[in-house]
């Protein structure tokens, strides 16, 4: 049995659950914008009243209560951007651990001249970003599902 099919499946599993992952981070992301937008809206309403209700004069306890909605947006602006990073850190560990997988399966990984004394590494095999399936970087569509590779 050749080992490029059970390295592809093992690939295939560590894709899927990373998209598992991605997509319920997505879904965090999402819920934590819907309550930005719904304290945005709260925000906009009590400056309107601080506006209409004090003439021009500060009203101590409205401020606190406009100052408190905008701290809580900025608290989701936080969650929001860690949440991201976390992604592109899955993102980034999930391409290392598949080429870790490659190195240590002894596929070999063709090098490309660049220079008198540099090469740049090649992954042997790269990934459709709509479907999954591997392609060379002589292949500038799909073969499964069409779509333009990059």
């Amino acid at each position: 049995m050749s080992l490029e099919p059970q390295l592809d499946k093992e690939i295939d599993d560590m894709k899927t659950r990373l998209h598992s992952m991605i997509s319920a981070m997505q879904t965090d992301v999402l819920r934590i914008e819907q309550d930005i937008d719904l304290l945005a809206i709260q925000v906009g309403h009590a400056a309107y009243k601080v506006y209409k209700d004090s003439g021009g004069e500060e009203d101590s306890i409205k401020t606190i209560f406009l100052t408190s909605l905008l701290g809580q947006m900025e608290e989701f602006d936080k969650k929001v951007e860690s949440i991201r990073n976390k992604m592109t850190e899955l993102t980034t560990q999930h391409d290392t651990d598949v080429e870790t997988l490659r190195r240590t399966r002894g596929i070999p990984i063709p090098t490309t001249p660049v220079g008198p004394d540099e090469t740049v590494i090649l992954p042997a095999t790269l990934y459709c970003s709509e479907c999954g399936t591997g392609y060379t970087h002589s292949d500038n569509f799909c073969e499964k599902c069409g779509s333009k590779l990059e």
